[in-house]
This record gives C-alpha cells, structure tokens and sequence, in this order.
C-alpha cells in the first residue's frame, strides 16, 4: 500500500475525521518527512486531558506552557516522527473539491465559504517532552489552523488535539468554571451556548466544541 503524500496544508483538512483508522503519509521533498495520522473523533475523555488549555488569555496563544511550574526548563524539542490528529473540528465544513493548492481557483463551482462564520479552530502542539509542556494555537478559518498546523509539523513538532468552538466563548470570564461537551453541528454548539441561559443553569459555563 502506497503512503499518502502530504503536499499542501489544505491537505491536511481533507483527512480530518475521515475514519477510525490511523496513517502514515510522507510531507515530501526537500524534506521527505513521516508523519503519523490520526483522523478519528476525540473521546470526550480524551477532550478533558486539555481541556484547561483550549481558552486562555490572548497573550497565552502560541506560548509553551509546563504541564505543572516544576516542568518550566523541560526542552520544546521537536520529534522525529510528529502526530497530527486531525478531528472532526478540522474536516466538518471542509469542502473536498477545495482540496487544491492555495489561491487556484476551483473549476467545479463557485467559491463561497468553507466553514460558518463564528467558529474559532484551536490545535494543541507537543514535542518530544510530551505533554509535559504544550502550547495552544488559535486561528478564525480552517486555511489558516491547516498553515499553522502544517508548519507545526515540518518543523517536528506534534498535533496532539484539534477542534473548533463558538468564538464568543472567547469572551467569557475567565474564572468562570467551563464544562466542555463534545458537539456535532453549529446547531449543536449554539445549543449548547443557549442552555447557559435556561432557568436553572449551573453557574459554570458549557462550552460545545466539534472534535
């Protein structure tokens, strides 16, 4: 069996959440980099592992961050063969006819949006010391988490979650307790968002994300 090559970013989107198997596809020359695929959904058990590292101060984005103050002087080293998990939250609104190089036009139909307006993409970065040190990365489309995670992973470093939330989650009050819960649709998130307000909500705060 052949291995899949990983040419453009956008490439990484037509293989979120398209099955429960795993794959190892090749980013090719000059690099000529193995990369592991894991395009499954994300257990809601697994989704609570980073849970605390999905909403954070603006400032808090892009940083490595120590699993504990102990871990501070762990190495962000990269891995050599890094991870991608590409969830649902990346492929959902993905249309695959778009799978095609940035900025050439498709032939098949007109352009219009690949995702609802209002969602926010986060993806969770490891390198060799594991979960031991993370960071969280944030964009507004899927084009520009698939650039991020793309350059995430030719550098050596690990995907090790993705998904996509509300965007005015952002907006919260951060000492507010978050209950996240796994969704499978925009109707599904803003749901979700409207049981907040219902007589008798908890006083945390339920966040879908599609993972």
């Amino acid at each position: 069996m052949g291995v899949s090559n990983i040419r453009y970013a956008n490439d990484l989107l037509g293989k979120a959440g398209r099955g429960q198997w795993d794959e190892v596809a090749l980013i090719p020359e000059p690099l000529m980099k193995c990369i592991y695929i894991d395009a499954r959904s994300i257990p809601a058990a697994e989704l609570q592992e980073h849970a605390h590292i999905l909403i954070m101060p603006e400032s808090e984005y892009g940083r490595w961050r120590p699993l504990m103050p102990a871990l501070s002087d762990v190495s962000t080293a990269p891995t050599p063969t890094p991870k991608a998990t590409l969830t649902p939250g990346l492929g959902k609104f993905w249309r695959s006819n778009l799978n095609r190089p940035f900025g050439q036009p498709s032939r098949q139909e007109p352009e219009e949006p690949e995702e609802p307006e209002g969602l926010v993409f986060v993806a969770v970065v490891q390198g060799l010391a594991g979960s031991a040190k993370s960071k969280t990365i944030k964009r507004y489309s899927q084009r520009d988490i698939a650039r991020a995670i793309y350059h995430e992973l030719i550098t050596g470093f690990s995907i090790v979650f993705t998904g996509a939330f509300l965007a005015t989650a952002l907006k919260m009050n951060r000492h507010v307790q978050v209950e996240w819960h796994k969704g499978d649709s925009m109707e599904q998130l803003r749901a979700i968002d409207v049981s907040n307000d219902e007589p008798g909500a908890s006083t945390g705060r339920k966040i879908g994300i599609i993972c």
